[in-house]
């Protein structure tokens, strides 16, 4: 019969990059029952960079062999964990896993190198083989979590040049209703958008570009597109009919503000680590048309383990030729809410969320707010959401930076979420002009 098994490096790249964060690099071995021999094979690392590197060395080698596990291509003097597992010819699964750290040289060779923690302490080569434990559980329970309650409603929407989706909470409301934007790599995303009408709103999650017939790329933003999405949306019978609020993070932070700045009927608006000015394409509404701070492409930085930081192709808004660039918050019909992260690794979004705030009380507007969040990251989601530290758009493209710290992240996220929901509903909400 024949056991499946795994090595797992993870490296937690916090002295080099001021992260918490780790990068699993898996090796999957696959250990033959002791009839005939026992088989490493199927050396398989995933990694954002060709720097790092983990092998065994035989992969295919008797059981009272030794076998030589070795990382390299680590920042020198780094924490380093590796991990082990095997799975059983019942399904019982059992693990094990070192710390380390590395030399001078970047390197772990687990015949020199002292584990200084986990299962085992000392010099000892083969220890992640024989200290694996079992960890199948004494009881199991299996819970189901769901971003959409039974009864909303999901309508596909491709009415004019709109391209979305539209959820509508059970009832005949009518509902608060939001538009709810992602960030720079495009597309469709529904999560939140479903979450929220789950908690009784009517929203949109509008794509605005890289999607279906959209525009490939994001070079001229016409914000009479968003106009006519939140048209649609008011249009609609069971949505409260006097204003909508928009949400965004990243990219769709900026354009939530916008959104905000210019239509009238934006009543609120949440920015989720987003900018105060408009950078890289340019935006145009009617005979408006703003020019975009130009990314620094000649700056961009790319840390020890190949990660891109957003922010250092941007320039400061606050330079006089960019003044031009900067939203005017004080034109917001309504209340908007900043939430940011202080460990965002994208973007600089606490100075964002600063400059505009001191905009708007310099210009007599008093309902900007601001929640910061110390050791959250650039990508706050829903509670319960796991911390994306790093993602990729594209092959072709280095990984993006995220940051934020696991714990204050994911904490920040179930704070902010609330704060989300009753902002949105303290603005948004059924009126007393509203035609129930």
């Amino acid at each position: 019969m024949k056991d499946n098994g795994s090595l797992l490096l993870t490296h937690n790249p916090t002295i080099q990059c001021h992260l918490d964060q780790q990068i699993c690099l898996p090796v999957l071995i696959c250990p033959q029952s002791l009839q005939d021999r026992r088989e490493i094979s199927g050396l398989c690392i995933y990694k954002p960079t060709d720097m790092i590197g983990l092998s065994a060395t035989p992969k295919v080698s008797l059981a009272d062999e030794q076998v030589k596990i070795r990382v390299w291509g680590l920042p020198p003097q780094q924490p380093a964990t590796i991990r082990a597992w095997l799975k059983d010819e019942k399904g019982e699964i059992f693990q094990s896993r070192a710390f380390y750290i590395s030399t001078m040289e970047g390197e772990v060779d687990l015949e020199e190198a002292l584990a200084t923690g986990g299962d085992f302490q000392g010099v000892l080569p083969m220890g992640l083989l024989w200290s694996l434990k079992p960890t199948t559980p004494f009881f199991r329970l299996i819970i189901q979590r769901w971003y959409v309650t039974p009864g909303v409603q999901r309508y596909p929407v491709r009415e004019g040049r709109i391209r979305g989706t539209l959820f509508l909470p059970p009832g005949e409301g009518p509902f608060p209703g939001v538009i709810d934007l992602f960030g720079g790599f495009g597309g469709l995303i529904e999560f939140r958008s479903s979450l929220l009408s789950s908690r009784g709103f009517a929203c949109l999650a509008l794509a605005y570009f890289a999607y279906e017939d959209l525009p490939k790329q994001l070079d001229i933003l016409e914000l009479e597109y968003f106009e006519e999405a939140a048209q649609f949306l008011l249009s609609n019978p069971k949505v409260v009919n006097h204003g909508i609020g928009v949400i965004g993070v990243s990219k769709g932070g900026e354009i939530a503000l916008a959104l905000a700045c210019y239509l009238p009927m934006v009543k609120a608006a949440v920015c989720i680590n987003g900018t105060n000015a408009v950078y890289g394409y340019t935006l145009t509404y009617r005979d408006l048309w703003i020019r975009g701070i130009p990314y620094q492409v000649s700056r961009m930085e790319i840390t020890d383990l190949g990660l891109m930081r957003v922010s250092s192709l941007m320039d400061e808004a606050r330079k006089p030729e960019h003044q031009g660039s900067i939203l005017p918050i004080e034109k917001a019909k309504g209340p908007v809410l900043f939430l940011v992260g202080e460990e965002d690794q994208a973007y600089n979004s606490l100075t964002f969320a600063m400059e505009a705030i001191a905009r708007a009380r310099n210009r007599g507007k008093n309902d900007v707010h601001l929640l910061s969040f110390p050791g959250a990251g650039h990508l706050l989601e829903p509670p319960g959401s796991p911390l994306c530290h790093v993602s990729q758009k594209g092959r072709g493209s280095p990984p993006n930076l995220w940051g934020g710290e696991l714990v204050a992240h994911c904490t920040a996220q179930e704070t902010s979420w609330m704060e989300i929901l009753r902002f949105l509903f303290s603005h948004v909400g059924v009126s007393k002009q509203s035609k129930l």
